[in-house]
């Protein structure tokens, strides 16, 4: 268990994880002394939700710490920065700081690396029955093509019964209009 010190970013909507790209703009005056705080230290920006509005919400207890990546400073003080997902994080405590920017103590969250499926799984999983949700009806037609239903579960290998989740898969009608 590895727990740090992060800057945060309570930046509702804006979604960090691991291995992805989170491109943004700031101009808050507290976030671009986190933006000059970081390059100057180890480029890392902390990003989480809050959990309500305001000038400091509660927050969501895990966030991904991102490095930033590429950044651009504006002649006014703005930055476009590109954020580049490390690690999940679970918070631990907020720290009392005199900084603009929240801080907080927090664990980071080791994700498993390169998980990847035995043959048997990946052949149970390809033999699966493609289904979408469709409204709670039995049969319609709509120009050439009729959906027709099917109980099979998109989640249950095939040796399974089906579990009576609704799915369509597209046939040919047999009336097709000219």
């Amino acid at each position: 268990m590895t727990i740090t010190r992060l800057s945060i970013f309570p930046l509702p909507g804006a979604l960090l994880f691991p291995g992805m790209h989170l491109p943004l703009h700031i101009f808050e005056p507290r976030y671009r002394a986190m933006v000059n705080d970081s390059l100057a230290r180890d480029r890392r920006i902390a990003m989480i939700q809050p959990k309500g509005g305001g000038d400091k919400p509660p927050l969501f207890e895990i966030g991904c710490v991102g490095r930033i990546a590429d950044v651009e400073a504006m002649e006014d003080g703005r930055f476009n920065v590109v954020l580049e997902g490390l690690s999940r994080f679970r918070i631990l405590r907020e720290l009392e700081v005199t900084t603009l920017f929240r801080q907080v103590e927090a664990e980071l969250i080791a994700d498993p690396v390169d998980e990847t499926l035995s043959m048997g799984a990946r052949a149970a999983l390809a033999a699966l029955p493609r289904c979408r949700a469709m409204p709670s009806t039995g049969k319609r037609s709509r120009g050439s093509m009729t959906k027709t239903w099917s109980t099979a579960s998109p989640r249950s290998p095939p040796s399974t019964p089906p579990q009576n989740r609704r799915c369509w898969k597209p046939t040919p009608s047999p009336t097709a209009p000219s």
